[in-house]
């Protein structure tokens, strides 16, 4: 069984491997020596991750894994087997917008991450986060969907995102960041 107790031990253990892709990424990209941008990255790999565990809630709970921290669940009164049943209650949707404002903060706290980015690789960061938080954004409009569906992106949606991403690519002028 997948659990966490409190956010802080998803945060310093179940986070470990968003943490680990966002570090990743900058080695990958290339970066600046500003000593802030690891902790950006570990934030914004956190943001994706929890925008996972938003879209995914119901489908991990009949798999066994509740990543949601069993704190949280507590204080909005959310019972496992109401998970595992996908009741669409007051308690749930206020437990999923008190998720939803989590992981927005964690995306503003990763806000600057993209000006320490090699300037090559900034529209990819920019449009893979654009897309996990316009998937957020999705899930919030109604934040239960996620008991009914996988909540997911048009098409078009994507595509926009991916467009936007290649025209800042190609016309962003030297020393403006993307």
């Amino acid at each position: 069984a997948h659990r966490y107790a409190t956010f802080h031990d998803f945060d310093g253990s179940g986070s470990r491997v968003a943490s680990a892709v966002g570090l990743t990424c900058l080695d990958v990209w290339g970066h600046d020596e500003d000593p802030g941008v690891a902790q950006l990255a570990e934030y914004r790999g956190i943001a994706l991750q929890l925008t996972n565990i938003l879209r995914d809630v119901a489908e991990d709970a009949t798999r066994d894994r509740i990543y949601l921290p069993q704190e949280d669940l507590e204080r909005f009164g959310v019972t496992e087997p109401e998970l595992l049943a996908g009741e669409p209650t007051e308690r749930l949707e206020r437990l999923m917008q008190y998720q939803i404002e989590r992981t927005r903060s964690y995306y503003e706290m990763s806000a600057t991450l993209e000006r320490h980015i090699s300037a090559d690789c900034r529209a990819t960061s920019w449009v893979m986060t654009q897309t996990y938080r316009r998937l957020l954004e999705r899930i919030a409009r109604d934040p239960l969907a996620v008991l009914r569906r996988r909540v997911r992106l048009p098409s078009l949606t994507k595509l926009a995102i991916a467009a936007r991403g290649a025209w800042r690519r190609n016309w962003t002028p030297a020393g403006q960041h993307a």
